[in-house]
C-alpha cells in the first residue's frame, strides 16, 4: 500500500517544474525494481499454489492467491522482509481453505474429528475415521508446518508453534 503512494507521489512529482531529474529517475527505477520484485515474488506463490492444486481437490474452496499475497503485503510492506510476505500468503491461503471447509463443507462430526487430529499436529494425527479432503489439507497443514519450520531463519521453531496454535484456535 505504501508503494501505491509512492507511484502516486512520483506522478504527481514528475510534474513539478523544479523536479530534480536524478532523484525521479531513482524513484522510477526503485519503483520498478520492487514491482518486479513482487511479479516474482507472485510467480513463486503461484507455482506453490498450483502445486497446492485447491481448484480441483477442493472445488467448494476459494483460491485467491493473490488475493492473499497482497494481504501479505499489506502487512509487511518493506521489499526486504520477501520470504515472510510469502509465508504470510501461504498461510493466509491454507487458511482460507480450513475457514471454507468449516463454514460450507465439513459435517460437524468430521469436523471434531479434525479438531482432534489437530490437537496432536503430527502425521499421527491423521486417522482412518478422517474423510480424504480433510486428510490432504491436514497433510498440507503439516508441510507448510515443516516447511515454516527448516526455512533456515532464526526463530523459525517459535514461528511454527504459534502457527499450530493459531490453527488450533481457528478450529
Amino acid at each position: 500500500m505504501e508503494r501505491l503512494k509512492i507511484h502516486q507521489y512520483i506522478s504527481f512529482y514528475q510534474k513539478e517544474e523544479s523536479r530534480n531529474e536524478t532523484l525521479l529517475k531513482f524513484a522510477k527505477l526503485d519503483y520498478n525494481r520492487i514491482q518486479l520484485l513482487y511479479r516474482q515474488e507472485l510467480a513463486i506463490l503461484s507455482r506453490w499454489s498450483r502445486d497446492l492444486n485447491v481448484t480441483h481437490k477442493y472445488p467448494y474452496a476459494r483460491d485467491r492467491i493473490v488475493e492473499t499475497y497482497e494481504w501479505a503485503l499489506g502487512s509487511i510492506c518493506e521489499p526486504q522482509f520477501g520470504a515472510s510476505q510469502l509465508t504470510i500468503a501461504k498461510y493466509v491461503q491454507v487458511e482460507t481453505v480450513l475457514d471454507n471447509i468449516y463454514d460450507a463443507y465439513g459435517t460437524l462430526d468430521e469436523l471434531y474429528r479434525f479438531i482432534a487430529a489437530f490437537e496432536r499436529c503430527n502425521v499421527d494425527g491423521i486417522d482412518d475415521q478422517l474423510p480424504g479432503y480433510m486428510k490432504n489439507r491436514y497433510k498440507g497443514f503439516l508441510k507448510l508446518f515443516e516447511e515454516t519450520e527448516n526455512d533456515g531463519n532464526e526463530g523459525s521453531s517459535f514461528k511454527t508453534s504459534y502457527a499450530k496454535e493459531m490453527v488450533r484456535f481457528a478450529g
